[in-house]
């Protein structure tokens, strides 16, 4: 194995993010505007650096990331829990910081 390789591979299995989920979680979806809000600049950050090594860690956890041109978008993390038959929602709106729950329903439902 090269040194980069190496390095590539202790990068991502490490550090902030590189840990295993619960798991009942069953889906992450991450929303944000690329251009124009500074708002977004942490999910802009969580993307870039902690999505990578959560993903790697948990690859049987389905990963969605809307970007959206509209810059009045809301940043958001969508974590999905599969809980016996029901699915429960756990929405982090992450400029607010307000968390919003919701069981059943479809994915238009948060």
């Amino acid at each position: 194995m090269s040194s980069r390789t190496a390095k590539i591979l202790e990068n991502i299995t490490t550090g902030l993010g590189a840990t295993k989920l619960n798991p009942s979680v069953r889906r992450v979806s991450l929303i944000y505007a690329i251009q124009g809000k500074t708002e977004c600049m942490g999910a802009k950050y969580f993307y870039r650096e902690n999505l990578p090594r959560v993903k790697y860690a948990n690859p049987e956890v389905e990963f969605v990331v809307n970007k959206s041109k509209d810059a009045t978008i809301t940043p958001t993390l969508t974590i999905e829990f599969a809980l016996q038959s029901a699915l429960t929602r756990h929405s982090l709106d992450c400029y607010s910081g307000r968390d919003q729950k919701s069981i059943g329903g479809s994915a238009d439902a948060v």
